[in-house]
């Protein structure tokens, strides 16, 4: 599958989606607002990714995506894992003191995405 880039896209894909899982009873929500985006992005302090705002901006989050992904949320209720489950992350970070990072930092991973 291609990379979703557009609302267009996203429309499109969504409704077959939707069709082939339940015509009467959409999976999706109405789009999300400019105003609501630019909110969530205040909130989050970062700009979100170029696809991911246009799937928000055509459908506000979906449920039923898979059986492992049972809801994508709507723009007003995303907020950061870290916040949400501090305990999860503490389970991964904690063991890894002192050993040197891996992974890009969440700074360094978002730097230029704003695109």
């Amino acid at each position: 599958m291609s990379k979703l880039s557009t609302a267009a896209e996203w429309s499109e894909f969504l409704k077959s989606f939707a069709a082939a899982i339940d015509a009467k009873h959409p999976p999706g929500n109405p789009g999300a607002t400019e105003e609501v985006l630019q909110k969530a992005e205040a909130k989050l302090k970062i700009t979100l990714p170029p696809s991911y705002r246009c799937f928000l901006s055509v459908s506000n989050g979906w449920r039923n995506a898979s059986r492992a992904v049972p809801v994508l949320r709507p723009v007003e209720k995303i907020q950061w894992f870290k916040k949400e489950h501090p305990d999860w992350v503490a389970a991964y970070v904690d063991p890894m003191a002192g050993v040197d990072e891996l992974l890009p930092s969440e700074k360094d991973y978002f730097h230029n995405r704003s695109g």
